[in-house]
């Protein structure tokens, strides 16, 4: 950004959890989709008096999460707001009020849905579905399934729901690389956890890309520059792959390993194709509480191909917290 432009945003994110159950049994606790923590140690509605019985017990979990920004800026909005939900215009503004819940029946069938319900005084109130999935836990061979919309495993950024952001716009990499609303397909994903000594896993997905306002309007256009980026985003037969894998030598730092994969037809009607790799170190000052330092690194090249030939380019991400 040139220096003699002004832009200054702060952001707020709010979330609040309300869980109406009884508590599960101990051996499916931690499989709750969304949230690292657990459900046992959670208070259910009916408080000590819930009965218990030996069938699968139905955990629900609604959640909401508000992001609000308020700040100036001397850009024109279009210049502004590059992510779909990035502050767009000067003074306040509610970029994502997210309502969701996450859903658990006994060890072996889950679900999760979140929407996003934004404001602001250009376009008023906007609603979307972001991801509404049903997932099966613990199949043979140590496999886990989601079957439904879903944010591709892809990267360090795309999966993460925009109120667990760290800062108040979405990654410029990932907007040109993924969409201002990040890579979304509807279909199924599969999560393999590989039998090694560390903790990783294979993450691959089959579906078509869920098309959002202003992607259905860059397929109406013709194939100018202005309109190159969003026609050069992936549409139908989306195929991704991901590997994951995590190592702590001791119990107050670990080391993130990753590498994915994309191929499909974008909006062109060609194939368009994305590599990349990935590191992330993560200091803590202890295992549950005090300070942390995190380090990402990660780096992704795009091939894309378009009717007047093919282009690639690079995206480098360095972030320190």
């Amino acid at each position: 950004m040139h220096s003699r432009h002004l832009n200054r945003f702060l952001g707020i994110t709010i979330c609040f959890f309300f869980s109406p159950t009884c508590p599960a049994a101990p051996d499916s606790a931690d499989q709750v989709i969304g949230t690292s923590e657990d459900p046992t140690q959670q208070y259910p509605l009916g408080g000590e008096d819930c009965e218990r019985n030996d069938g699968p017990s139905l955990l629900i979990e609604p959640r909401a999460h508000l992001r609000a920004a308020t700040g100036y800026s001397d850009l024109e909005g279009s210049e502004l707001a590059h992510g779909g939900h990035d502050p767009a215009h000067n003074g306040f503004s509610i970029p994502s009020l997210s309502l969701g819940a996450d859903i658990l029946y006994g060890e072996h069938v889950a679900g999760f849905t979140e929407g996003i319900i934004s404001w602001n005084e250009d376009d008023g109130w906007n609603a979307e579905l972001e991801e509404f999935y049903l997932k099966l836990l613990n199949l043979p061979g140590g496999i886990d399934m989601k079957i439904g919309r879903l944010l591709t495993a892809v990267g360090t950024q795309n999966n993460i729901h925009n109120h667990a952001w760290r800062f108040v716009d979405n990654s410029l990499g990932n907007v040109r690389f993924l969409g201002e609303d990040a890579l979304a397909t509807e279909g199924v994903e599969v999560t393999w956890m590989l039998p090694s000594r560390w903790d990783d896993r294979l993450i691959l997905s089959f579906g078509n890309a869920v098309t959002h306002e202003h992607e259905e309007e860059a397929g109406g256009m013709g194939h100018g520059h202005s309109e190159e980026a969003e026609m050069a985003l992936w549409d139908q037969d989306v195929l991704a792959a991901r590997y994951v894998a995590t190592i702590w030598p001791t119990d107050t730092y670990k080391f993130v390993y990753g590498a994915s994969y994309i191929q499909g037809k974008n909006f062109f009607g060609k194939t368009a194709r994305l590599c990349g790799a990935d590191l992330t170190y993560t200091w803590l000052q202890d295992e549950d509480h005090g300070k942390q330092f995190i380090w990402s690194n990660e780096a992704m090249l795009r091939k894309v191909d378009t009717d007047e030939g093919d282009f690639e380019e690079w995206r480098i991400l360095f972030v320190i917290e």
